[in-house]
């Protein structure tokens, strides 16, 4: 059928107008991501306890996208976890939010982390789809909730 449209494509006038809307469409379909934002939540805490929690670099390294674990070596990731952390560390973590990315293939993962003094907010740029898996590709710490909730659905 491709052959058939590239064909007409040739010939020229409104019919190159149908191709490029064909051509579009055919883009558009590899770019409809399936996403389950539970398994990206439990990706995310899968995550989260080993690298906020325990502050374990080398466990937590082992779970990010190739992307960022190309850039920062096992040694600076703990450094970067040590300075979001320089006033303590939660005792739980739990994935409470997702926010879909249209146009992206991932979701963010918002986790909050609880000790006996303080509450912790993160937020986490989950890669990947429900056929793929997650991975991480980005963490934040925030210094109280994050903004726009409205973009956000809960997990549970």
């Amino acid at each position: 059928m491709s052959k058939k449209w590239i064909l007409i494509a040739a010939s020229g006038g409104v019919a190159v107008v149908a191709a490029v809307f064909f051509f579009a469409g055919v883009s558009l379909s590899f770019n409809a991501w399936s996403h389950q934002p539970s398994m990206a939540a439990d990706a995310g805490e899968a995550f989260a306890a080993p690298a906020f929690v325990e502050g374990d670099a080398g466990r937590a390294f082992t779970l990010l996208t190739p992307a960022p674990a190309e850039e920062v070596s096992v040694d600076q990731l703990a450094e970067i976890l040590a300075q979001l952390h320089r006033d303590g560390r939660p005792d739980s973590v739990d994935a409470i939010e997702y926010e879909p990315l249209p146009g992206y293939r991932g979701m963010g993962i918002y986790i909050e982390g609880e000790s006996a003094e303080r509450v912790f907010y993160y937020r986490l740029l989950m890669e990947g789809t429900s056929l793929a898996g997650y991975t991480i590709s980005g963490f934040w710490r925030g210094s109280g909730p994050y903004p726009n909730p409205e973009d956000r659905k809960p997990l549970r």
